[in-house]
């Protein structure tokens, strides 16, 4: 596979593979970081008649921020695996502000364990243990566009009041 940095066009053989678009803000599923620890991080999101699944990407999404602040984004991270997760809201949209809390549980140079919990006022949405693994930047995850990217969404993320979420949030 080809990735051309300029276009960012991946090509397999000629053929378009994929076009990757950072002017995309809806799949950011975090609205603002209310607080950050050494081992906790938390934040809020105000959903519009979204669907369950969302407030799941919601709660991998911080994880990886706190692990990307935890290094200043020096390295990749993703989600490797979800080890057991409870849906509590599965049968209606999620409407309104929530909050997300990421409380770490393990880590190691290269993975990293969260218990992370999404909830609206006192009603739990999901809770769940996350595991998460982090990566050199190479060919693949290239850091000239990457960690760039990360640090700037980790910076407006952290300073920036959002209009959909209070000034603060009590947990």
């Amino acid at each position: 596979m080809l990735y051309d940095r300029q276009t960012n066009v991946g090509h397999i053989e000629k053929k378009l593979l994929f076009k990757v678009d950072f002017s995309q803000h809806n799949f950011m599923m975090i609205d603002r970081i209310i607080d950050v620890q050494s081992d906790h991080i938390s934040a809020c999101k105000r959903f519009n008649d979204g669907a369950a699944h969302l407030a799941l990407e919601a709660c991998a999404q911080l994880g990886a921020f706190h692990i990307r602040l935890s290094m200043n984004c020096s390295r990749h991270v993703f989600l490797m695996k979800i080890k057991q997760c409870e849906f509590f809201s599965v049968n209606h949209t999620l409407s309104g502000i929530y909050s997300i809390t990421a409380n770490l549980l393990a880590k190691s140079t290269d993975a990293y364990s969260y218990k992370i919990h999404i909830k609206k006022k006192d009603k739990p949405c999901i809770k769940g243990i996350f595991i998460f693994a982090v990566a050199d930047y190479d060919e693949r995850f290239q850091s000239d566009i990457l960690m760039h990217y990360y640090q700037s969404v980790c910076q407006k993320l952290l300073t920036k009041v959002h209009p959909n979420c209070p000034q603060k949030i009590i947990f």
